[in-house]
């Protein structure tokens, strides 16, 4: 067993979790992502600490329950409780050596065990298979702490068994590279490869949770275009080759934004693409409308810029979609692939400023007149008042009609005469 010599700062929370499982005679460690990110802030102080704190044990699931009641059995078959402290879930997983897996995803039964060593056996890569308590120190049997240092993704054990027992830990290979910059070890890659069919097995959202979190990595860029045949067995709509240089200059994107530049190859089918991932409508629909905006020139009068507001929507949803179009534009022009275009987004930011700013209506609901006016003027049915404040609407937005209360009502009575 390898101690490294380095203290951690843990929450009060996670010590006294730990220190009520030792002061009961039993063993406990923080374990996993948490060991590797407060080793990653050490080495380098632009890595983030870990935002929760898994807790491995040599208590059962009973003797952890026992010792903390307010706790919930949230994965018990698996020897997992979640422990409650003030309103904070804290996972306690018992020491296990996993069955066999039956559906490269989950085993199909655990055994528990007393032995820290055992349990980091069962773990996906050498980075993740670190133990910390503070009267132990640092434990690292499989080299954990030498692949942090030198960014490397190294499966535990054989990575062909490791990939073959729970396929998505290709895509949380994938993932890792992407937000931690770290690259992937030979063997651990050619295993990706070989097992990368086991990728249709995993259940669609859970694809769609990794690789949003693929889309949220600084290197994210790199590992698409490395990697993209791997993508490709998720989301075989992607082309063979794809330009994914608009990543690098993403900063604080919007996961929508996110999503568009990754859909944007393949953006005739990614409405079936968010459907398969089970995306919610909302943000489907926000994925969609970049899309369609996408490549919306930027030369752009306020005429027609005043229709478009009004067919997002409006000037709170127009406002808020525009913001993530000029990302993109920013984005396409600082990786140099719309070099032209950086006096356009100027001029276009100039007209969306004064068109969002004007006292022309720009929604059905803007307008100075509605639809009780409109049955006072004799207009009964429901499709022709609706029909009829279009046309007004569209007539105030082309400067063709003054936006007053008696102009309007006056054009709604000439329009009624045209229908009689």
């Amino acid at each position: 067993m390898q101690d490294f010599d380095i203290t951690f700062a843990l929450p009060q929370d996670v010590l006294f979790i730990l220190d009520t499982l030792h002061s009961a005679g039993y063993e406990a460690y923080i374990v996993g992502g948490c060991v590797r990110d407060m080793i990653l802030c050490e080495l380098h102080n632009t890595y983030k600490p870990p935002n929760d704190y898994d807790i491995a044990t040599s208590a059962l699931p009973n003797d952890v329950m026992r010792l903390f009641p307010h706790s919930i059995p949230t994965g018990v078959k698996y020897g997992t409780i979640s422990v409650i402290i003030e309103t904070t879930p804290y996972e306690i997983t018992t020491f296990r050596f996993d069955g066999a897996y039956s559906n490269a995803r989950k085993p199909d039964s655990v055994r528990f065990t007393t032995s820290i060593s055992e349990d980091i056996k069962r773990r996906d890569f050498s980075m993740n298979a670190l133990a910390y308590a503070p009267h132990t120190g640092l434990i690292d049997e499989v080299g954990g702490v030498e692949d942090i240092i030198n960014k490397r993704i190294v499966c535990v054990g054989e990575a062909k068994v490791r990939f073959s027992e729970d396929s998505l830990r290709i895509l949380r290979a994938l993932r890792f590279s992407a937000t931690l910059g770290f690259s992937i070890e030979s063997h651990t890659q050619e295993a990706i490869y070989t097992n990368a069919p086991l990728l249709l097995s995993v259940a669609r959202e859970r694809v769609c949770i990794e690789i949003d979190k693929l889309l949220s990595g600084m290197y994210v860029e790199c590992v698409l275009s490395a990697f993209l045949p791997i993508i490709r067995v998720v989301i075989p709509q992607l082309p063979i080759q794809c330009d994914f240089r608009v990543f690098k200059a993403l900063r604080d994107a919007t996961q929508y934004v996110r999503w568009a530049c990754f859909l944007y190859p393949c953006k005739t089918y990614a409405r079936e693409i968010l459907e398969s991932l089970k995306f919610d409508n909302k943000s489907k629909e926000r994925i969609l409308t970049l899309l369609e905006y996408y490549d919306m020139p930027l030369c752009v009068g306020e005429v027609e810029l005043r229709h478009i507001v009004v067919n997002l929507g409006g000037r709170e949803r127009a406002q808020s979609i525009f913001e993530d179009i000029v990302h993109i534009k920013e984005a396409h022009i600082k990786a140099r692939i719309q070099k032209a275009e950086a006096q356009n987004l100027k001029a276009f930011h100039c007209t969306l400023q004064n068109v969002l700013g004007q006292s022309i209506p720009l929604s059905l609901k803007e307008l100075c007149i509605n639809g009780e006016d409109l049955k006072h003027l004799g207009i009964k049915e429901g499709k022709q008042i609706g029909a009829t404040l279009a046309y007004l609407l569209n007539q105030v937005l082309e400067e063709k009609l003054p936006h007053t209360r008696e102009d309007l009502l006056q054009a709604a009575c000439d329009k009624l005469q045209e229908i009689k």
